[in-house]
């Protein structure tokens, strides 16, 4: 019959009789145990335990476990660094597993939020896009309301007189308010641009110097006319001061695109970007250079002044349609880019 034990921790199991008087590992904690001899020499039946060191063979009988202590301690430490071991790579497993579902959970966030970025900036590129729609419109109205200003005035009518007067008002505070309103709504949407583009801070500078731009034309000029007698170069600096601050606003917003479109890999429409951005500069200075030699004739002879000027403005005209047209066709282009991302 089998000898009752119960290892030092409290587990009890059983061990055949031909092991009494010898010293064997518990079988659920390894410790070492005397299996006592029992009193009547009696028949024990076999029971052994896997996981010790004495494993019976299948269809015979029990083997004999090693008497030395230590070789009985060297195989138990065998076991346990095996069961440890595969548990251990059963946890590597299972952190690579978690790691990799919270990569691709990772990559499906920034992609969502960025699709959602693209969405926004797409609608602030169409709020651009309609601004140099309606400034291509009024800027029509002004150089036709330029052309019949001189044949009302010879006219002597002075309802057509006013009726023109009216009208360039109304042009004037629609390229002054209702145009850079517009263009500041789509520079706020294209804040969603996303953070590794680099470009954030190009659009938020052209924001602000958009916000600053009719503030300053008005209280400049404001200021300028509380004086009894301004000096040639407060008024000149009223004038050109927001036109300065308008041409950098837009500058910044040109290499905002730029860089939005070298975040798209894009590099024909950033060239594009900055060919018109430098056309545009260069326009601009021809224009005031061009101005000032009229203004210079026309002191000495009058017909030249006023042909250089009439060629002038429309040298500026042509070429301002022009540039207007490959910024629209720009904006367009990126529009269709970041439709076709999301």
């Amino acid at each position: 019959m089998p000898i009752p034990l119960e290892c030092p921790n409290g587990h009890a199991f059983r061990v055949a009789d031909k092991y009494a008087g010898k010293r064997i590992a518990c079988k659920h904690c390894q410790a070492i145990i005397k299996v006592p001899t029992p009193a009547g020499g009696e028949d024990y039946e076999v029971v052994e335990d896997e996981k010790t060191s004495i494993r019976p063979s299948r269809g015979s009988a029990p083997r004999a476990r090693p008497a030395d202590e230590d070789a009985i301690q060297d195989r138990v430490a065998r076991v346990r660094h095996r069961d440890d071991r595969d548990d251990g790579d059963d946890d590597e497993e299972v952190v690579r597993r978690v790691k990799r579902k919270r990569r691709a959970a990772s990559k499906a966030v920034k992609a969502r939020r960025r699709s959602e970025g693209f969405n926004w900036v797409r609608l602030g590129l169409g709020f651009h896009y309609m601004r140099i729609i309606l400034f291509m419109v009024g800027l029509l109205f002004m150089n036709g309301l330029f052309l019949i200003m001189p044949y009302v005035a010879a006219s002597g009518s002075t309802n057509g007189t006013v009726f023109v007067a009216f009208l360039t008002i109304l042009v004037v505070a629609f390229l002054f308010f209702i145009v850079p309103i517009v263009g500041i709504i789509g520079s706020a949407l294209c804040f969603w641009t996303p953070s590794e583009a680099r470009a954030l801070w190009l659009v938020v500078t052209s924001l602000v110097l958009d916000l600053v731009t009719t503030p300053l034309y008005f209280g400049a000029n404001f200021v300028v006319g509380m004086m009894e007698t301004p000096k040639p170069i407060f008024v000149l600096t009223a004038q050109f001061a927001p036109i300065v601050t308008s041409v950098t606003a837009w500058v910044f917003f040109m290499l905002y695109l730029k860089q939005l479109c070298e975040y798209l890999d894009e590099r024909p429409a950033a060239k594009e970007a900055m060919e018109v951005m430098t056309y545009k500069v260069c326009l601009i200075g021809a224009f005031f250079l061009g101005m000032f030699f009229a203004i210079l004739a026309s002191g000495v002879f009058l017909c030249i002044g006023a042909l250089m000027f009439l060629g002038v403005m429309g040298y500026g005209f042509y070429f301002t349609l022009k540039l207007l047209v490959r910024e629209l066709n720009l904006v367009g282009s990126l529009r269709q880019v970041l439709y076709s991302r999301t």
